[in-house]
């Protein structure tokens, strides 16, 4: 599924602090996975859809192909998920 993902400067998540690999050659960049069932606001990888963008405004805003989502409120949340590009 894809979707968006806001980071900070340099692929940082600005909540776990990890830096996302990027995508290379047209390729995307290599999975970050998460492991354990997934919780939101606690484990997995977090993305949201177009309408919820406005609420998670950082620095760089990727396109994210994201593995299964589960659907939250305000966000999605996958085991697993890859940067596609840089919107």
């Amino acid at each position: 599924m894809r979707a968006y993902k806001f980071l900070a400067a340099g692929r940082m998540g600005p909540f776990s602090g990890a830096v996302w690999p990027a995508p290379a050659d047209g390729a995307p960049g290599a999975w970050m996975e998460s492991s354990g069932p997934l919780a939101v606001c606690r484990t997995g990888v977090h993305a949201c859809r177009t309408g919820d963008l406005a609420r998670w405004l950082d620095e760089e805003l990727w396109a994210v192909e994201l593995e299964a989502p589960v659907q939250a409120a305000t966000k999605l949340v996958a085991a697993r998920g890859r940067l596609v590009e840089r919107v």
